[in-house]
């Protein structure tokens, strides 16, 4: 039977939309510093009455949080001079731990947004961890950290019923990956780049996504 070409495309756009609307629809919100702003204060009200703000975002129909994770911000989060009550540091493993917890608990799911950096991770820097400098300038022992740093973050994650549903290799990775060294006086200012080659960056991507779906194959998701 000859298919016109008029009824053939009638027939990819009901395919194109079928498969479209029986895909979710993601309504997410990034809730990375609520720990550290309900601790300093923050009171979150619906209403005017205060309530949880992952009730509040779930009633209103939000089905992911996103939470970043920072490899060690211990280091220049610790000197700050916070308000009583809030903890010396945030985004960190044990701190997202919590926001996950906080939203699995409220039936949403999670994006955990990996940084793979100390501090934040945009276009105009990304840091290696202070801890992985010395294997910054050598692609293949910097991969295998990334890939075992995230293996190690998922199967712990898995193992307490934390397990993320999407995970996000970097964060704002314009210029790359793990390619800006920082200074040495406790700053997250650059210091220098190691390396601006997108063959280089490729090797790093491919050894985050890797640790991902080996841990993927066989975790709860």
């Amino acid at each position: 039977m000859k298919i016109s070409i008029k009824t053939g495309i009638v027939f990819l756009l009901w395919f194109a939309s079928v498969n479209l609307f029986s895909q979710q629809f993601y309504y997410g919100h990034d809730l990375s510093s609520v720990n550290q702003w309900e601790d300093a204060g923050v009171v979150y009200k619906k209403n005017n009455a205060a309530k949880d703000v992952y009730q509040i975002l779930a009633d209103e129909g939000t089905n992911l949080i996103r939470i970043r994770l920072w490899y060690d911000p211990g280091w220049w989060q610790g000197v700050l001079n916070q308000p009583e009550g809030v903890k010396p540091t945030y985004n960190d493993f044990d701190d997202v731990k919590k926001s996950i917890s906080r939203a699995k608990q409220k039936g949403m799911k999670v994006m955990l947004d990996i940084h793979y950096s100390d501090f934040w991770a945009d276009p105009g820097r990304q840091l290696v961890p202070r801890s992985w400098i010395a294997a910054s300038a050598n692609v293949n022992v910097l991969a295998d950290s990334v890939y075992r740093y995230t293996k190690r973050v998922l199967t712990t994650l898995d193992s307490e019923n934390l397990m993320p549903d999407l995970v996000k290799v970097g964060n704002e990775t314009n210029p790359g990956i793990l390619c800006h060294i920082p200074q040495d006086n406790n700053s997250f200012e650059i210091k220098s780049t190691v390396s601006s080659s997108w063959s280089r960056h490729a090797v790093l991507f491919n050894s985050a996504i890797k640790s991902i779906r080996d841990v993927g194959a066989t975790a709860s998701i």
